[in-house]
């Protein structure tokens, strides 16, 4: 694995890049000096990109969900801001939904792609049983068409975090733009997903609820 590092303060930041022809130092180099300033900053060539070849197996999301963890533990980072571009978006907000305790924030600039829902399975792995159940009544409501959603652009910071009772709590403020419905303008959104995780590790973190902050 290919790895770049520059910066000597300040939190430590991920950057992720895209597929195909990309590498680390192709499409950050003109911003990581900016970005030392202020940052710890960790540039990668992404497996089977530029440094970070040849690299065997299969490159699919449940290796990217595997992949971002071990490298952080790899380089002794234990929370981290992300900053990805096209398919490192995707790895990126990934990597937030399953670990937002060690994302400080991240941000997907110039990045669009489609979330689906189409079965209540789709949402039951994401949420808690009481937020599916209520869920659950929109979907009915719906019927039996698809609901799909591209996200234009998304920023995320984390909040808060905390411990009650058997669970830890992370909640995550959730801010750009979104298009709902086939040719309709870009609209903006800005929610708070509360997120929660048994201490027992008896399950991911699931979403336990969603405030609207508009």
């Amino acid at each position: 694995m290919r790895l770049y590092r520059a910066g000597e303060s300040g939190p430590p930041l991920l950057l992720l890049h895209g597929a195909m022809l990309d590498t680390g130092q192709g499409v950050w180099h003109d911003v990581v000096g900016q970005l030392a300033r202020g940052y710890r900053v960790h540039v990668i060539d992404m497996p089977r990109h530029g440094g970070s070849r040849p690299w065997t197996g299969r490159l699919d999301d449940n290796f990217y969900r595997r992949f971002v963890p071990a490298l952080l533990d790899a380089i002794g980072v234990s929370r981290v801001g992300v900053i990805g571009l096209s398919m490192g978006a995707g790895v990126a907000v990934r990597f937030a939904l399953d670990h937002p305790d060690r994302v400080h924030w991240f941000d997907t600039p110039n990045t669009r792609y489609r979330v689906d829902i189409d079965t209540p399975d789709d949402l039951r792995r994401f949420t808690t049983p009481e937020l599916f159940a209520s869920l659950r009544l929109d979907l009915q409501e719906r019927g039996p068409s698809a609901q799909s959603t591209d996200v234009v652009k998304v920023d995320a910071k984390v909040l808060d975090m905390g411990n009650e009772g058997d669970r830890q709590i992370v909640s995550v403020r959730f801010q750009g733009q979104v298009v709902e419905e086939k040719g309709a303008a870009p609209v903006d959104f800005n929610e708070v997903w509360h997120l929660v995780k048994p201490h027992d590790g008896s399950r991911e973190w699931a979403i336990a609820g969603i405030e609207q902050m508009n």
